[in-house]
């Protein structure tokens, strides 16, 4: 992912000359884009000797790491919808349509066959799909890339920790041809995703979108499948 990391000087909108020393730069039509994973690491440092001025210590740290994204969704609209265009959405939009049950009924006819030859033994030796196909199939089957992006010495508990673990990964959010910031999704767990909105809204005052930390959109997502990976590296 370094090789996305470029110095650009273009024009804005105002025509004004724009020089950013490192920014990165995403091409729209190439979809490309990256989330950020992250949560608390904790070191317990144990004392032989215990002693009023030396006790056990609780290191709080967070590891963290980004994702290329597979699926690209940069270039999506982020404006929340007015309530005229909510409004105006007719209801069969909401309502599964012919082909939705279609689709639906072959794949439960798919996944009940799966059932029956793996727990019934007079089907074991019928044969059966495995892979549902779908829009995205070749992506999803691609390897994710994944970059560590190391630990960062800040406790997440508290609102000032979390507001500099933010400021932190600002240098890796993605910006359009004029400096403009955009969405980084970052997922962590419910509570971190809390502490993240709590960080935002202790910036609110902040004079620009980076300021207010409102770069990022916090996301559940469980972290400790990749937890055991990162230790290994």
């Amino acid at each position: 992912m370094s090789d996305m990391i470029e110095n650009i000087q273009t024009t804005n909108k105002e025509g004004s000359t724009l020089t950013k020393t490192v920014i990165p730069t995403y091409d729209v039509n190439k979809a490309l884009y990256f989330d950020i994973t992250f949560d608390n690491v904790n070191q317990k440092i144990g004392i032989r000797h215990h002693m009023r001025s030396k006790k056990n210590a609780m290191l709080n740290m967070v590891q963290s790491y980004a994702t290329l994204e597979r699926i690209g969704s940069y270039g999506l609209c982020n404006e929340v919808p007015s309530a005229d265009v909510i409004r105006n959405i007719s209801i069969s939009d909401l309502l599964p349509s012919s082909h939705d049950e279609t689709e639906l009924k072959y794949e439960l006819s798919v996944i009940v066959s799966r059932i029956l030859t793996t727990y019934i033994p007079v089907f074991s030796e019928v044969d059966t799909l495995w892979s549902i196909r779908h829009t995205y199939s070749a992506e999803s089957e691609r390897k994710s890339e994944i970059v560590p992006l190391g630990i960062i010495n800040k406790d997440e508990s508290t609102t000032a920790g979390m507001i500099e673990i933010l400021d932190n990964f600002l240098q890796y959010a993605p910006a359009d041809r004029y400096g403009d910031p955009q969405q980084l999704v970052v997922f962590c767990d419910g509570l971190s995703c809390e502490r993240v909105e709590g960080a935002q809204r202790a910036r609110i005052n902040g004079h620009n979108k980076q300021a207010r930390l409102q770069t990022f959109e916090p996301a559940i997502q469980e972290w400790h499948r990749r937890l055991m990976f990162l230790q290994v590296i």
